[in-house]
């Protein structure tokens, strides 16, 4: 078991962890929250050599993907940086990467009605404003954004009060949060004891405020609720 506290907080620099062999050959691991070896709730980061390939495995409770670097590819198709995909409970897959890939991964986190697969490509997200905000996916416990900032801007991971307000709907607002999981993709945020630049995985059990840095910061934020 590692990291299945919810309670504490933790703050990895996931660009300084070494890199763990998995079961399989050509595919390498950094796992960041782990219930069990190989199942239960798992959060990693997953590193495909070129033309390495994972068994078949099922998913008995969902897998969140996003994409980080190169192409991630299964049956269903070909996913480039930036894809996000959500395999729901029960689904199966034999993933693969020709060309090698880095994956960001959430493994056994669905709510057993959540049975929606999702492909998206947030490469094609565009908006004419600094700062955006894009809904990846929404559900009675679950949340997930794409943010981007621009520029030195106030961030608050509060739910529905955060800078870009997302609407709360019908479902989610009923529940309380149980946690927030940030996850730097490029730049940075800062506290004044804390700098979190890219590669930094933040789960927070409590409501915090951030600064992000000068340039791009885009981040993918989770929200749990009870």
């Amino acid at each position: 078991m590692l990291n299945m506290n919810f309670s504490t907080r933790l703050c990895i620099n996931t660009t300084e962890m070494k890199w763990q062999q998995s079961p399989t050959a050509g595919v390498t691991r950094k796992p960041l929250e782990r219930e069990a070896a190989e199942s239960g709730h798992t959060t990693s980061i997953v590193r495909y050599a070129a033309n390495s390939a994972f068994p078949e495995h099922h998913h008995p409770k969902g897998e969140e993907i996003y994409v980080l670097t190169g192409t991630f590819s299964d049956e269903s198709g070909h996913y480039p940086a930036g894809s996000y995909l959500r395999n729901p409970p029960s689904s199966h897959h034999r993933p693969f990467s020709k060309e090698g890939c880095d994956i960001f991964v959430k493994l056994n986190q669905f709510a057993p009605d959540d049975s929606h697969p999702v492909r998206i490509n947030t490469q094609a997200f565009t908006s004419d404003e600094p700062n955006s905000l894009f809904e990846l996916h929404r559900h009675s416990n679950q949340a997930c954004y794409l943010i981007q900032l621009q520029g030195a801007q106030a961030f608050n991971t509060q739910p529905f009060d955060c800078l870009l307000q997302p609407t709360p709907d019908t479902d989610t607002a009923a529940h309380h949060i149980q946690r927030t999981e940030v996850f730097v993709l490029e730049g940075a945020l800062n506290n004044e004891q804390e700098h979190f630049s890219q590669g930094y995985w933040l789960r927070l059990p409590t409501p915090e405020h951030f600064m992000s840095a000068a340039g791009t910061t885009r981040l993918l934020l989770f929200y749990f609720f009870d």
